[in-house]
């Protein structure tokens, strides 16, 4: 543990991997915290289960499907409500999860408003390496951001 006299609070040591920093890890953080805060009418979109429970193990607890499920005809929502709802989308960082972007967006722009904005924070800041959305999960613990599956969220005062 160490003692954080800027935000005057106590936090975990983390013996951060190669590549990464204090700055890059707040900034991962910081993504985390806003996929955590989203509304209960946003939507996420994830290409597959594993992607879903990794969501679920950090923490989100808005509507996700997987690709599947949008596939198999499984309604986004009622359609009074889709002009105000936001669906984010979160494929995976390889090729195919680009693939995936570009049809996603072109099949849902007409039906809700598409966001793909924290899937490219979250391309920035993990430079691809996480794997995919299945990874941030595995990232999370491996920060010391989520232990005994229970989110840690640096920013909340030790008493």
């Amino acid at each position: 543990m160490i003692f954080d006299v800027k935000a005057k609070r106590i936090r975990p040591r983390i013996d951060l991997a190669p590549g990464w920093n204090e700055a890059r890890l707040e900034l991962l953080t910081r993504i985390f915290r806003d996929i955590k805060s989203l509304g209960r009418d946003d939507l996420i979109l994830v290409e597959g289960r594993n992607d879903l429970r990794s969501l679920r193990r950090i923490g989100v607890e808005s509507k996700i499907i997987t690709e599947s499920e949008l596939r198999r005809g499984r309604s986004i929502s009622p359609p009074s409500q889709t002009r105000n709802q936001r669906i984010i989308l979160l494929p995976d960082f390889d090729k195919k999860g680009r693939q995936n972007m570009r049809k996603w967006q072109k099949a849902l722009q007409r039906t809700a408003k598409v966001d793909d904005s924290v899937w490219r924070k979250l391309l920035h800041v993990t430079k691809g390496g996480a794997g995919g959305v299945e990874g941030l999960s595995a990232l999370a613990v491996r920060f010391g951001l989520i232990r005994g599956g229970m989110w840690l969220d640096p920013d909340e005062q030790v008493s």
